[in-house]
Parts: structure tokens; C-alpha cells; sequence
């Protein structure tokens, strides 16, 4: 639930680049209603931050056709006893 038309991309460095995706005006309530940003660290991390999720990800190679993708999530302290419900 992203607004595609003002989705953009800031180049910081060689290594680092920023998009930013503002939620669009039926975003859910998952998304949520502040801008979605994903992050990417050249050559293995990326950051993504929407809604009241954070999810990073780290990119291992295993071989030149393989690689293991770690991801690790994080709810903001609001969805605390959500899941219970």
C-alpha cells in the first residue's frame, strides 16, 4: 500500500541508497500510515522500517550461486499483546 507516484530514491554514496515509499491514502493497517524506507548498505545489509515492523537483512554468499539471507524482524512496542487477541 505504497504511493507509487512520489516513490523515490536517494543515491547517498557509492555504497549506500535510500528509497522512500509514502503510504498511500488506503494503506493498511499493517503498512501504516507513515512512509515506508528501505535501506541498502553495498554489499550485504539492507533496512526496511514500515508500518510498526522493522526487518533487517543480511546477505552471507555461500558460493558464486548461493547465498543465505538472515533476516531478523521487529514489532515497535505498540503491537505488544496484539498476537494474543
Amino acid at each position: 500500500n505504497i504511493n507509487e507516484e512520489v516513490y523515490c530514491t536517494e543515491v547517498l554514496s557509492e555504497e549506500i541508497t535510500v528509497q522512500r515509499a509514502p503510504a498511500s491514502p488506503d494503506a493498511n493497517e499493517r503498512f501504516g500510515k507513515r512512509d515506508a524506507l528501505y535501506g541498502m548498505v553495498y554489499p550485504n545489509l539492507m533496512y526496511n522500517r514500515y508500518g510498526r515492523w522493522l526487518d533487517i537483512n543480511i546477505v552471507k554468499p555461500i558460493s558464486e550461486e548461493k547465498c543465505h539471507v538472515q533476516i531478523d524482524w521487529f514489532l515497535d512496542e505498540s503491537v505488544e499483546g496484539e498476537c494474543e487477541k
